[in-house]
């Protein structure tokens, strides 16, 4: 049985995945973590580098099952937001500075 206090904390938990999954920047990050975890490369190495890729490749997993059960749709609509940027060749550092020109100038 789950106490009030585990509630609480399970919320809470949801609201702060929730909080930066549902930002479009959130999601970027989002992505640069899951590919330094491994998600977008073969593990197999044929030697025991393929133990630990495979481990980073858990924590992606972990990342992705968390996002799931908040919403099933943040991480196609990340993916899709990814292949949109790389289509329109947007890095997300030209976005970065052109954010703070902007910021700037205002």
């Amino acid at each position: 049985m789950t106490t009030k206090r585990e509630k609480k904390r399970i919320e809470r938990h949801a609201r702060d995945w929730a909080g930066f999954a549902n930002d479009p920047a959130g999601r970027r990050v989002l992505y640069e973590i899951l590919a330094m975890c491994g998600m977008y490369r073969q593990p197999m190495t044929g030697n025991s580098q393929t133990f630990f890729n495979l481990g980073e490749q858990n924590v992606g997993l972990r990342i992705i099952s968390e996002l799931d059960a908040i919403d099933p749709r943040i991480y196609p609509r990340m993916l899709l937001e990814h292949a949109e940027d790389a289509v329109n060749n947007t890095d997300r550092h030209d976005v970065v500075e052109t954010e703070e020109d902007g910021d700037e100038d205002g």
